[in-house]
C-alpha cells in the first residue's frame, strides 16, 4: 500500500514538473515568435532586437538599433502595434542577454 502511495505520488510530482516545462517552453516559444514577427516587420535581423519580457508580450518594452517601441497585441495573433517612444536618459539601461 505505502509503495502504490509513493509511486502515485512520483508519477504526480513528474506530471507536475512536465507541465511546468511545458508552459515555460510555450511562453519561450511565443517570445520567439513575436521577435521574429517584429525582426521582419522593421527589416532587420532577429539578432537586433531585444524584448523585456519572455512571458505576456502586450505591453513589451522592445530595443531595436537606438529606437525602444512598446508593443501592444492586434486583433490577430501575429499582428503587433508598435508605438514609438521616445526615453530619456537610456544610458541607465541595461542589455542583458539570455541563453535558453
Amino acid at each position: 500500500m505505502i509503495l502504490a502511495l509513493t509511486l502515485v505520488a512520483m508519477l504526480l510530482v513528474t506530471i507536475s514538473k512536465y507541465q511546468t516545462n511545458q508552459a515555460s517552453n510555450n511562453q519561450f516559444q511565443t517570445s520567439l515568435h513575436f521577435i521574429e514577427v517584429v525582426s521582419k516587420d522593421l527589416g532587420v535581423d532577429k539578432s537586433e532586437v531585444y524584448v523585456n519580457t519572455s512571458a505576456d508580450t502586450d505591453g513589451a518594452l522592445i530595443k531595436v538599433g537606438s529606437n525602444f517601441y512598446r508593443a501592444m497585441n492586434g486583433s490577430q495573433p501575429d499582428k503587433y502595434l508598435l508605438e514609438k517612444l521616445e526615453l530619456h536618459q537610456t544610458d541607465a539601461i541595461e542589455l542583458v542577454e539570455v541563453n535558453k
